[in-house]
């Protein structure tokens, strides 16, 4: 019932086992747990905590996405194609972004990091140009 536990077992005492059970085992065990990037286990708090900052950055992602939306649709009303091209851009860097944000492999830290400094990065552009237009 506990994946953690079993693992600490299968890691302390699975000497005992054939190589076979061993294997078998662990492919059930190693299933249900989760790694962090230095490998260590996850445990639940951690995981939650991870999945939160998950919905957080796939809610400001779409956020942004709104507002870059405004924006381009404003720029092409006024004519400026160069800031319509710029937004636009941004639009389908976002759209590729969103995907990711949800995704196992962005379940760790890092890639947590790297995910918010993007959509902080579309933010500061989209306030200054906004700024700019103002």
């Amino acid at each position: 019932m506990i994946p953690e536990f079993m693992a600490g077992c299968l890691e302390r005492d699975g000497d005992v086992l054939t190589p076979k059970q061993r294997a078998s085992v662990e492919k059930i065990v190693y299933a249900e747990v989760t790694f962090d990037e230095e490998g260590d286990i996850m445990d639940m708090t951690e995981i939650y905590e991870l999945t939160l900052q998950q919905e957080v950055l796939n809610e400001s992602a779409w956020d942004i996405m709104a507002q870059i939306s405004r924006a381009r649709a404003d720029a092409k009303l006024k004519g400026n194609d160069e800031l319509t091209i710029i937004y636009d851009d941004i639009e389908q860097q976002i759209a590729r972004l969103v995907p990711e944000i949800l995704s196992d492999s962005a379940a760790n830290q890092r890639a947590i990091d790297e995910i918010r400094g993007q959509l902080k990065g579309f933010q500061q552009f989209l306030s200054i140009q906004l700024a700019k237009a103002a």
